[in-house]
């Protein structure tokens, strides 16, 4: 089935008012060695597609307008909201979390996005189903490990709380440390930024780098009300300790408590994008509702989202295995050795989580979609794109404000 000019026009109207959103373009050189050339492990290079890392993005020096910001008149109040004392449960989280949201909306309204979803979303999920109100598919959502997901939020909070600290007020020491966090917030700041993949890289700072640090220390600190009379490099032989049956099952029980924030984030993707939608730039917007229109899974997602989410569940997956490192590295009796493996740690989830930001910052990344797929869900788009390729590419853009789809010819 072919479209008249009009018509198709017609179709693509709503995409074509934003200046390379929608363009058919040919298709482009794909690089062949992407994992070496990035040092993108393997493991990544299959998840995220191909992408072209030439037409390298220009330095951008976020430090200027970090100094814009504290002339807002609710910076005072930001800066104030982050000296406090870092929350410990769940509960201080969420409230911690809503503050710097709705001050961040006031003062740079990108950097608000993060903490808008993952506080007002994710973190307010897991306090209702840690308080035992939260059903999904009439099924409550309950945790097994105690006090473990009632303080891990806290916990995670602290470094996400610690990061947007230090960039507003140390940023270069925050790129030596945690450069992911540092690529994150520098991204918000470049004026017409696209909330997607700016949230796509808090997530990704989030998770492959803060995550097995946060569920370590908090596996510690529990461990530690159990056995207080003993020092860390002995409580983490203790829980990791394999004759000792007890901590392995209690270590199961803290993986499947992991695991199960897996189905919070799948259920409540939709409530997210939604908080993308009203609170991002009017390009997403136009982005998520096309991915909508793409949507082959059981919740309408689009090639984009389901990108984004195969990024999260790798990003878990590997969490834990670097949370038992983590704990490996804790357990070194020899002092000097243990703080030379926990550094090595610190800096492999730094290289990695800094190697998948620079991937979705990439000038392209190409995701191919099943336009077969497109055509049993939505038959008038792929038709469309029928006219234009039996192979379309959904080439999504990080330099600049577009973001383009195009396929191949």
């Amino acid at each position: 089935m072919f479209f008249s000019s009009a018509t198709r026009q017609r179709i693509l109207e709503p995409f074509l008012s934003f200046e390379n959103l929608f363009g058919m373009l040919p298709a482009t050189r794909i690089v062949d060695q992407l994992a070496e050339s990035l040092q993108l492990e393997k493991r990544w290079q299959a998840l995220i597609g191909n992408i072209s890392p030439w037409h390298q993005r220009p330095t951008f020096d976020p430090v200027p307008r970090v100094h814009l910001l504290t002339l807002h008149p609710s910076y005072p109040q930001l800066m104030d909201a982050l000296k406090r004392p870092s929350p410990t449960n769940v509960d201080e989280a969420a409230t911690a979390l809503d503050q710097i949201a709705e001050l961040l909306e006031e003062i740079c309204p990108p950097l608000a996005v993060f903490p808008a979803f993952y506080g007002g979303i994710i973190t307010h999920r897991v306090r209702q189903a840690v308080a035992g109100e939260l059903r999904i598919g009439g099924s409550p959502v309950t945790f097994e490990g105690g006090d473990f997901m009632k303080r891990l939020p806290g916990r995670f909070a602290k470094l996400y709380l610690d990061a947007l600290r230090a960039f507003l007020e140390t940023p270069e020491q925050l790129k030596t440390e945690r450069p992911i966090w540092f690529r994150t917030f520098a991204y918000g700041l470049q004026g017409s930024r696209l909330a997607f993949l700016h949230g796509t890289l808090a997530i990704t700072a989030h998770i492959v780098r803060d995550l097995p640090e946060g569920i370590s220390l908090t596996i510690l600190a529990l461990a530690h009300d159990a056995r207080p009379e003993l020092p860390t490099h002995e409580l983490a032989q203790w829980i990791l300790d394999i004759r000792n049956q007890g901590n392995m099952a209690w270590l199961r029980v803290l993986k499947g408590d992991h695991d199960r924030i897996d189905r919070l984030l799948t259920h409540y993707t939709p409530e997210v994008l939604e908080q993308f939608t009203n609170r991002g730039d009017p390009l997403t917007r136009s982005i998520l509702t096309l991915d909508r229109l793409l949507g082959t899974d059981l919740n309408n997602n689009g090639p984009i989202v389901q990108w984004g989410l195969g990024i999260v569940a790798q990003a878990r997956t590997e969490a834990w295995d670097n949370t038992i490192r983590l704990l490996r590295a804790y357990a070194e009796p020899v002092a000097t050795r243990r703080e030379r493996q926990i550094s090595q740690v610190r800096a492999d989830l730094n290289r990695d989580s800094e190697a998948l930001g620079q991937a979705i910052l990439a000038e392209r990344i190409v995701i191919p979609i099943s336009i077969e797929a497109i055509k049993a869900r939505t038959p008038w788009l792929g038709s469309l794109l029928s006219v234009y390729a039996g192979d379309p590419l959904l080439s999504l853009s990080g330099f600049g404000r577009e973001l383009t789809f195009c396929v191949a010819t």
